[in-house]
């Protein structure tokens, strides 16, 4: 199943996902990677978790992949880099942390704890806290002082460098957006 396609360029693609024989207890996870002319499985061990995002940063150049698994006691959720050679696990738990990305830079949230993260000096540090928001989920936009997220309610919500705004709800569940200049 492929469950992520994006890329930092035309030549440079990413497909995360996963594949099993017929039975949800065995799963293979595996990456793609396209060049610019053709595609190649991405070499890596065999690791029991489903990839749902993949992003590469800019800053530092390792693939951030975020992951879920279904066991008897639910779903555990998965960060983990790559840098080519070595997967670092940064988030094992219940609550789901996923991944984002602004011009290149990755972020990752935690909606439960209305928190968003950067990776630094080897370890998760928290970048910016909406406690008592209506921050709900996710990080996309044009910079870390103009981005949007998703906000309670379907709500979509702006950030200007200063405090979140809402700018446009809807009845409809938000599954994507796209920042397009003119």
């Amino acid at each position: 199943i492929f469950n992520d396609i994006w890329g930092p360029s035309s030549s440079e693609i990413y497909i995360a996902g996963s594949a099993n024989n017929g039975s949800a207890d065995s799963v293979k996870s595996f990456i793609l990677k396209y060049d610019g002319s053709i595609w190649q499985y991405i070499d890596i061990p065999e690791m029991d978790v489903n990839f749902s995002k993949i992003r590469k940063n800019s800053s530092d150049n390792l693939l951030y992949l975020s992951g879920l698994n279904f066991y008897s006691t639910g779903y555990i959720y998965y960060i983990y880099i790559y840098d080519g050679k070595t997967f670092t696990k940064l988030y094992e738990g219940s609550k789901p942390m996923l991944i984002g990305n602004v011009r290149g830079k990755v972020y990752i949230y935690k909606s439960s704890e209305r928190k968003i993260f950067k990776y630094e000096n080897g370890g998760l540090v928290e970048w910016k806290n909406f406690s008592g928001t209506q921050y709900n989920s996710g990080i996309f936009g044009r910079s870390e002082i103009d981005f949007f997220t998703y906000g309670l309610n379907n709500t979509l919500l702006h950030y200007n460098g200063t405090d979140l705004q809402p700018i446009y709800q809807n009845n409809n569940r938000f599954n994507g957006a796209y920042i397009l200049e003119k």
